[in-house]
């Protein structure tokens, strides 16, 4: 391989790269953009959850349940049912999403010391929303009994017996459960494998369809050369991108960095390496841009969206999907960027999913050489 060569060709991309200004938009700008869009759009945190209450027991222990429920951001009052027949009404229209029953009597077995039960029915029809819900009233429920027994054990002046065994957790890397701390690492993985694909997509069919890739073909530049002279200037401005998308998660979200930026910066050098020799390895082997933009889209979106854990944890998928991901290096980019942002993870913490990423750089880059290579021939 000749650096003289190497040179040429890669002046002469980048000449082509800065003049192509929507090639340079979607490669360096696109990608913080829709980590802006889909960072606001794409969240787990559930807040303000429709709630209505049907009181039948009227008293200040009940009212003060749902006032404990309503404390928080958890859940928004939609409104008081007067009786058990308008319940699905409420439900079917969409009023409201949990319906707290709470039934007569409810204050007097408090006072006496009796565990009482309230129902609670849920809009199952999401059952992301239903469970997180679930979970929040549980939870408030738990809260304002413990409360209430602290207070009766108070006044009685004997001392509050407890469960045998409590448990006191302890989050780490991620304390208050923001879903951002979690979404935001992925869409940086996502954004960038598309955007990175689909601009080098079109580099060598450009070549095509202009009729300019005869005199490529027949000039002294091998396989290896092109492929490198063209990629090494999407590479620079796809770095560029990448400190671009971590800056964005920083300021806007709240996403700082924990671990090595030197280390972030490598596993960065050889995910771009690997989105770009896919771009080139699809530019090699369409001859239309139509063709190789869908093509890029297809391979790309979503394979990352389903079957690299941006979204979906793969351990709740079928053993063969588990396998197929296998096969997507967003996967292995994606476990290594939240675990250097999120965990401060080393060298050491991330060396296989960091091996696995390079294997797959390096092959698709010579898959892109020999598919060019074969052109030639």
């Amino acid at each position: 391989m000749s650096p003289i060569r190497l040179y040429a060709v890669t002046r002469k991309e980048f000449r082509q790269l800065v003049r192509d200004w929507r090639t340079l938009f979607i490669l360096a700008v696109l990608p913080a953009i829709l980590l802006l869009i889909f960072g606001y759009a794409l969240s787990y945190d559930i807040k303000n959850v429709p709630l209505a209450i049907l009181d039948h027991d009227r008293s200040p222990t009940s009212r003060a349940l749902v006032q404990s429920m309503l404390g928080a951001e958890s859940f928004a009052l939609a409104g008081y049912i007067g009786k058990d027949a308008d319940i699905a009404s409420w439900l079917d229209e969409g009023r409201a999403d949990v319906v707290l029953v709470i039934p007569k009597g409810f204050g007097a077995d408090v006072a006496r010391g009796v565990t009482p039960q309230v129902q609670a029915l849920l809009d199952g029809s999401n059952a992301m929303k239903a469970t997180t819900a679930l979970s929040y009233l549980q939870a408030h429920i738990t809260e304002f009994g413990t409360n209430i027994m602290l207070d009766i054990a108070q006044r009685m002046g004997v001392p509050l017996s407890g469960t045998p065994v409590s448990t006191e957790p302890r989050i780490w890397y991620n304390p208050e459960l923001r879903s951002s701390m979690f979404l935001v690492p992925g869409l940086m993985v996502f954004v960038l494998m598309v955007s990175a694909t689909t601009s080098t997509a079109l580099a060598v069919v450009k070549e095509k369809e202009r009729n300019t890739i005869e005199q490529i073909l027949v000039s002294p530049v091998n396989a290896t050369e092109l492929i490198l002279g063209k990629t090494l200037p999407y590479l620079i401005v796809a770095m560029c991108a990448a400190g671009l998308l971590v800056s964005t998660g920083w300021i806007l979200f709240g996403v700082a960095v924990r671990g090595s930026l030197v280390l972030l910066a490598l596993v960065s050098l050889l995910f771009c390496l690997d989105a770009l020799g896919q771009g080139m390895l699809i530019s090699s082997a369409t001859d239309s841009q139509q063709v190789a933009f869908f093509a890029s889209v297809l391979t790309t979106m979503l394979p990352t969206f389903l079957l690299s854990g941006f979204v979906f944890p793969l351990e709740g998928t079928p053993v063969a999907i588990q396998l197929i991901s296998h096969l997507v290096p967003s996967r292995y980019f994606i476990a290594l960027v939240r675990g250097v942002i999120l965990r401060d993870a080393s060298l050491l913490d991330l060396w296989r999913p960091l091996i696995l990423l390079t294997v797959f750089a390096t092959s698709i880059l010579g898959l892109a050489s020999v598919r060019v290579a074969r052109t030639r021939i």
